[in-house]
């Protein structure tokens, strides 16, 4: 997480049959806990699956 300088925006879905939930979550938790600016969009969907706009442009 050092390297990151960026905000960073995390996208998952639930139903993805490769990548489980807990690597993305993992992921966001140990960037709150940094202090780092970052946001997770949890969807229903599978592998893929882009936010809404208005959560991307903020």
């Amino acid at each position: 997480m050092k390297n990151i300088k960026a905000a960073v925006l995390l996208a998952h879905g639930f139903n993805d049959w490769n990548v489980v939930p807990e690597h993305g979550i993992r992921i966001y938790n140990e960037m709150k806990a940094d202090r780092l600016p970052v946001s997770i969009y949890l969807h229903q969907g599978g592998h893929g699956g882009n936010p809404p706009d208005d959560m991307v442009n903020q």
